[in-house]
């Protein structure tokens, strides 16, 4: 599982760095949108 695991990581930072994050962690896209953001980078 480290494969998937990194794939993960990688997505999440992905999106991250673009700013696709929810309020709480200072930006402004909705669950939904934050979610479908990582989908999309896997």
């Amino acid at each position: 599982l480290p494969a998937e695991a990194a794939r993960i990581m990688t997505a999440l930072e992905t999106t991250t760095a673009a700013g696709l994050v929810t309020p709480d962690l200072g930006g402004t896209a909705t669950t939904r949108q934050a979610g479908d953001a990582v989908l999309a980078a896997l």
